[in-house]
């Protein structure tokens, strides 16, 4: 943390979720105090929905890394250019997304050729599909690093904006303090800030952390290369949140308290003079 969090008079013990399985007790357990801060991905507002107290306080990922990709011989340079072609589908979530990219050019999944896939990307290396549905920091990393030339179409320049990366704590302890979350914020961005003008440092303070992921370290480096634009995009504040933008899902139709699940107003204070 640089002693980022110590300046603001914080104690800060970061703990690794080693089993994304446990993410909805990770949710629980801000939501009772017993952690005061976390970060999670789309699932946060399905647990606000599902009655969890907690409150979406930043917003680090603007986008969720999603992406098709394929090699740059088969010609495809925008979802147009999908149609006849063979696209891997790893589960029903990715088909659905497809179809919705394919629906913003007029056609279907008719169009093209689906091929059920699992997660083990041989079939794509070896010619056997033309295009593979992965993470923009991940699969199309591993493709390159095979020697592939790679063409992305990210889902965020699509119109698929969901956030994704976002800090939330406890609705309750939140509102009986708020400076803490200023100051976890305030020491948090400037963390972000330091690492993304920093790139390698940061990439080099993790796997000090992490030493067993040090034979990896060019997949890291280009890993977070390819992050940085999610989090900060052109035009964006590093951080900021958009609580309309986070209530106009169609989740949380007919919620009781939506103002609960998120709030503006901590982020601004945080930054406020910064």
């Amino acid at each position: 943390s640089r002693g980022l969090y110590a300046k603001e008079g914080l104690r800060v013990e970061i703990l690794e979720l080693s089993d994304p399985s446990n993410t909805n007790d990770v949710f629980i357990k801000v939501g009772k105090g017993e952690l005061n801060f976390s970060a999670a991905g789309q699932s946060l507002l399905n647990a606000q929905v599902r009655g969890v107290p907690i409150t979406a306080i930043a917003n680090i990922n603007k986008y969720a890394p999603g992406t098709f990709f394929s090699r740059a011989e088969t010609g495809i340079n925008s979802p147009a250019d999908l149609a006849g072609k063979r696209i891997a589908i790893k589960s029903d979530v990715w088909e659905d997304v497809l179809q919705m990219l394919l629906a913003k050019e007029g056609i279907t999944t008719a169009d093209v050729t689906l091929v059920p896939s699992g997660y083990d990307m041989t079939p794509f290396l070896e010619g056997k599909v033309d295009v593979w549905a992965g993470f923009i920091n991940s699969e199309p990393i591993l493709a390159r690093q095979k020697g592939l030339k790679i063409v992305n179409l990210p889902l965020y320049e699509y119109g698929f904006t969901t956030p994704a990366l976002t800090l939330y704590t406890s609705t309750e302890a939140l509102a009986a303090d708020p400076d803490k979350a200023e100051r976890f914020i305030r020491a948090s961005i400037r963390g972000w800030e330091w690492a993304i003008e920093n790139p390698t440092a940061a990439v080099d303070t993790m796997l000090a952390l992490y030493p067993d992921m040090a034979k990896d370290r060019e997949f890291h480096l280009a890993s977070f290369d390819a992050t940085i634009p999610l989090i900060r995009p052109p035009g964006v504040v590093l951080g900021s949140i958009d609580c309309e933008g986070w209530l106009k899902r169609a989740i949380t139709a007919g919620v009781q308290n939506p103002e609960n699940f998120c709030t503006e107003d901590i982020f601004k204070k945080a930054m406020s003079g910064n």
